[in-house]
């Protein structure tokens, strides 16, 4: 799938120290290979593999894994010259599958094929290194797992195989024991330094969504502590940021939907939040990151947790109805004709470093924001309709 890459126009921060050494007694370097496959590629990612290489290349350490690196560097490099982003089958097909499930009958019957490759990339060793047990998915099946990709398949896979299914077991078995001391969420290793690959609101606000749909109590400790953790992440403003999207709107909107799962969408924390994304909405019906035109993700983003929101806690408000109204006619008026939505450069593929867009997670964000808003409709009487935004 190609995709879009540009600097994001932010400083990059030193990395901290200490952070090329390995747990204390933990493995050397071949272990890590082999919890990515053994083929040489670390998380099927050129750039990642590269700085493997780097820095073992000078080194007198794992000279098999410096070899294996050097051949999966040199058979993935594009007749062009140059090397793709990390590819993202796993990713894709989660945003898709949600989308589908959000969207009803009859996509929901064609899924068996895509949630049989969820069951059978499911990670089934556990990594010394990393100190993970067996039940995460990545982005592609030879990759270290991810907290937010294991939360959002599981969430598929409670949906179409039912809560009792082994890999959703497997799958919250991984996260509970990956939750950090704080009560928060990092992107793979648990008790992650704060930024990069640390505790992210965001990632935190989404394993909690997932937990609750396979079952977890809102009243679980846990989920009390992690709710509490990214609630005390606010800004002035009401907003949270998230660490691999730009800007304050996936994080903020996270924490809405979050609350409102929770039972506390009626509390100041959630008014604020709401507010903010309100307040924050461009003139066009989008939002974006203050500065940067607004994109389909960032609206999507903001509409699903406006519009589940409002359906949740019903209150006759003609201006906030106008506000979800005009973003809905926002991503109907921008799909494309082949039914896909444009990405914007929102992800973050290195942060702080490089941002890409990818039409596959706009367009499942798209179709999840307009089933939203689709039972937004049902539950309150909108004080226009869409077609008066065009």
């Amino acid at each position: 799938m190609p995709r879009s890459a540009e600097p994001s126009g932010r400083p990059v921060a030193p990395p901290p120290p200490g952070w090329t050494s390995s747990p204390p007694g933990g493995p050397s370097p071949p272990s890590a290979h082999a919890d990515n496959g053994g083929d040489g590629g670390f998380c099927a990612d050129p750039w990642l593999t590269g700085l493997v290489l780097l820095g073992l290349a000078g080194s007198s350490r794992a000279a098999d894994v410096v070899a294996s690196s050097s051949r999966w560097l040199t058979g993935a490099v594009r007749p062009e010259g140059h090397w793709d982003l990390m590819p993202l089958d796993l990713t894709w097909s989660q945003f898709a599958a949600r989308a589908l499930l959000d969207a009803g009958p009859p996509w929901p019957d064609r899924l068996a094929p895509t949630t049989a490759m969820f069951t059978r990339s499911q990670g089934r060793h556990g990594s010394e290194l990393l100190r993970y047990p067996p039940g995460g998915w990545g982005h592609v099946a030879a990759s270290w797992p991810f907290s937010l990709e294991t939360a959002e398949i599981a969430a598929v896979l409670v949906r179409t195989n039912g809560a009792g299914d082994p890999a959703v077991t497997a799958a919250v078995r991984w996260l509970w024991a990956q939750q950090d001391r704080a009560g928060s969420w990092s992107l793979t290793v648990r008790n992650s330094r704060p930024g990069g690959f640390g505790p992210c609101p965001y990632v935190t606000a989404q394993v909690v969504l997932a937990l609750l749909d396979t079952g977890v109590a809102p009243t679980d400790a846990r989920i009390r502590r992690a709710a509490d953790w990214v609630t005390a992440r606010r800004e002035p403003d009401g907003s949270v940021e998230a660490l691999w999207y730009r800007g304050r709107v996936p994080g903020t909107s996270a924490l809405l939907e979050m609350l409102g799962r929770l039972g506390r969408g009626t509390g100041e924390p959630a008014r604020a939040a709401a507010a903010h994304l309100y307040g924050t909405q461009n003139p066009d019906g989008s939002w974006g990151d203050g500065a940067a035109p607004g994109t389909v993700e960032e609206t999507a983003w903001a509409l699903r947790a406006l519009s589940t929101a409002a359906a949740r806690h019903p209150v006759p408000d003609a201006g906030r109805s106008t506000a979800r109204g005009a973003a809905t006619a926002y991503l109907l008026d921008t799909q494309r004709p082949d039914g896909s939505w444009p990405g914007g450069p929102v992800n973050d593929h290195v942060r702080a470093c490089y941002r890409f867009a990818d039409p596959v997670i706009a367009t499942g964000l798209a179709l999840r924001a307009l089933a939203a808003a689709r039972e937004d409709a049902r539950a309150t009487t909108p004080a226009v309709t869409h077609e008066e935004y065009r």
